[in-house]
């Protein structure tokens, strides 16, 4: 579908992450079992199932003499984050309430996508055919 490229995936998989963290602040007590069912399945899709995806984006924007470096330094990141992320996540659950978690959420989803935007960006411009001397 994406011919062979893994930055549209990844940028799509945070925005479902972004949609379903916030379809998951929005739930309440009152929810149906099945919009509850809804946003936690595409919660594990989007937010977790992003992981393989981006290992290999790293490594394959890391080159062949830096992708070694470059996914160890993801996984760490990625690794701090699973450990800083429930912490921070539940001491904002206990001083401002679930909402505002989930908005965290939101916000860290959407930072991602900026994030891989920027990449994408970057990737266009250095991919482009060297111009001549006065641009032509």
């Amino acid at each position: 579908i994406f011919a062979g490229d893994r930055l549209k995936p990844v940028i799509i998989i945070s925005l479902i992450g972004a949609a379903s963290a916030l379809g998951t602040a929005l739930l309440s007590t009152g929810s149906s079992i099945w919009l509850v069912f809804f946003w936690s399945a595409l919660l594990g899709l989007s937010l977790s199932g992003w992981n393989a995806m981006v290992m290999v984006l790293s490594a394959e924007l890391g080159g062949i003499k830096l992708a070694a470096s470059v996914v160890s330094v993801v996984i760490t990141v990625v690794g701090l984050g699973f450990l800083i992320g429930p912490i921070v996540f539940g001491y904002v659950a206990d001083h401002a309430g679930y909402f505002a978690s989930w908005m965290l959420v939101v916000i860290a989803s959407l930072v991602g996508v900026g994030g891989f935007l920027h990449i994408d960006a970057l990737h266009r411009r250095n991919s482009r055919p060297e111009k001549g001397k006065y641009g032509v």
